[in-house]
């Protein structure tokens, strides 16, 4: 699809430096794309801090159904009070676009972190995604499926805080009308050119790509429909690679709709069986066998987070790797993701510790972790936690060595 007939389906609406939206709002910066248009980094002026709005194209006078369906869903947005979901502040319509004020979070996507370091930990994963889990429960409490969960769309903020984003492509629950297949089908290639990612034939997957089985064959949707994008996300954070294999758009959307997917496991050795159970669940064709609410989603990764050892033996990633895997990368985000994250150490030649002797080991590893701090590049944690634990098996054996 040529750039010119992508525009005329979605045009952007350029605003300059310096234009005011609603008489309050001053444009800044472009950011970028999203779903629906461009955003625009802008200041408002009568509360004094920046925000993000996004400026969707329409033509108000002469589609005013589209624009009093659109301005329905923005007020069942603005509903959504979450700290996992960047809030939305005022809509702004004139005669050529509307702009939807939202907040303005300073970081980086989660595409943008799994760009740069390719391997995640598993606790880290976890906990971004226990976070859009959360935020994801508070958009459907308001009766609204998302409809777009994917890398792009979760923000990483300096804090280490994680919030959804662009709404551009959500619908209330009730409008998801069913539609033939056909009619699917036909739609197919036009809504997989909302993303990014361009296969050979220079078709972009994007949406596609998260979209669930029961959408592709018949349009419907539900919440549930937003819990099977959740699964790609947790499949393509742990094994760095995409659900289903494939040739060409058409050829995803039939595996999709007539295979089972694979499991994580085969692609990342250490990642845990109740992981994989959740993964594997939340990819089913049937929505029925997916976890059925988004809060069932993080509480089952809470739950799992609470089982993980405090030290993990993974051969996947240690600490060596990831600091190769971040040496060019944001370390100060890197760092504080990993701190809200409960953060965990990577030590390849300890096994995990559990029992009475747990407290004081993490204990000493927190300690650890803040001088290891001021002499990076030397694995302080990963030596003196081994004489520790060496220490505690002989004294625990009463000075008798190991084996004879």
């Amino acid at each position: 699809m040529s750039r010119r007939r992508q525009s005329k389906r979605l045009p952007i609406i350029e605003l300059s430096r310096g234009h005011v939206i609603g008489n309050r709002y001053e444009v800044r910066r472009y950011i970028g794309r999203g779903a629906s248009g461009a955003v625009y980094l802008c200041y408002d002026r009568r509360a004094q801090f920046e925000v993000a709005a996004k400026i969707i194209a329409i033509d108000v006078k002469h589609d005013a159904t589209r624009s009093q369906r659109l301005h329905r869903e923005i007020r069942a947005i603005n509903r959504v009070r979450s700290p996992y979901v960047t809030t939305c502040y005022d809509c702004i319509t004139t005669d050529r676009y509307v702009a939807l004020v939202i907040e303005y979070i300073a970081g980086k996507s989660l595409k943008n972190l799994f760009d740069q370091q390719k391997v995640l930990s598993i606790r880290l994963i976890c906990n971004i995604l226990r976070q859009v889990a959360l935020g994801l429960d508070a958009i459907h409490q308001e009766g609204i499926v998302h409809r777009d969960i994917k890398l792009e769309n979760v923000l990483l903020a300096e804090t280490g805080e994680v919030k959804i984003t662009d709404f551009g492509l959500s619908s209330l629950e009730t409008s998801g009308a069913v539609q033939g297949l056909g009619q699917r089908r036909k739609e197919i290639g036009q809504e997989s050119r909302m993303g990014e990612r361009v296969t050979g034939e220079g078709l972009v997957v994007g949406t596609v790509h998260y979209m669930g089985p029961e959408y592709l064959v018949g349009g419907g949707y539900d919440t549930r429909t937003d819990i099977y994008a959740l699964g790609v996300l947790l499949y393509e954070l742990l094994t760095s690679s995409y659900v289903f294999e494939y040739e060409d758009i058409r050829d995803l959307a039939k595996k999709k709709v007539e295979e089972d997917a694979p499991s994580p496991k085969e692609k990342r050795l250490d990642c845990p069986d109740w992981l994989e159970d959740l993964c594997v669940h939340s990819l089913s064709r049937n929505p029925n066998l997916r976890p059925q609410s988004a809060l069932n989603f993080a509480e089952a990764l809470h739950r799992g987070m609470l089982s993980m050892p405090l030290v993990e033996d993974s051969p996947i990633l240690d600490e060596r790797n990831r600091r190769d895997q971040t040496e060019h990368a944001d370390h100060n985000l890197s760092d504080r993701l990993y701190e809200a994250s409960v953060r965990t150490a990577r030590h390849p030649l300890i096994k995990p510790v559990v029992g009475l002797f747990s407290p004081i080991v993490q204990l000493v590893d927190s300690v650890l972790y803040f001088i290891e701090k001021l002499i990076y590049p030397i694995p302080l944690r990963t030596f003196i936690l081994a004489l520790l634990i060496g220490a505690i098996l002989y004294a625990g054996l009463g000075g008798n060595p190991l084996y004879p």
